[in-house]
């Protein structure tokens, strides 16, 4: 039980809140908690204590279309600007490390 656990425990009703990317590596925890969110979203999974949102696309939508990427990207427009998005898109079609970290 981690120290965050035991420390909710005080409380009726604790919250707490996680904004995480699932990232590549299948062993984390971000991994871990998006898998649970993915689960809960699409039925697999019950846990009323969970709310979940995930940003994301559906492995079968196109992340070059710039229509999706405002479903992934939530500020897109508002603080983040679609210049820099723009930007950081032709660094990824130039290299493959930029097009991961850009996915």
């Amino acid at each position: 039980m981690t120290a965050a656990e035991r420390s909710s425990d005080a409380r009726q009703n604790p919250l707490h809140f996680i904004i995480t990317t699932a990232g590549t590596d299948r062993h984390s925890i971000a991994y871990e908690l998006h898998t649970k969110a993915v689960d809960i979203l699409e039925g697999r999974r019950v846990d009323p204590t969970f709310y979940t949102v995930v940003y994301g696309l559906k492995d079968d939508e196109d992340w070059e279309d710039e229509a999706n990427w405002y479903k992934v990207n939530p500020s897109l427009g508002y603080p983040v600007n679609i210049e820099r998005l723009r930007d950081a898109y032709r660094e990824a079609k130039q290299n493959s490390a930029d097009e991961v970290t850009f996915k």
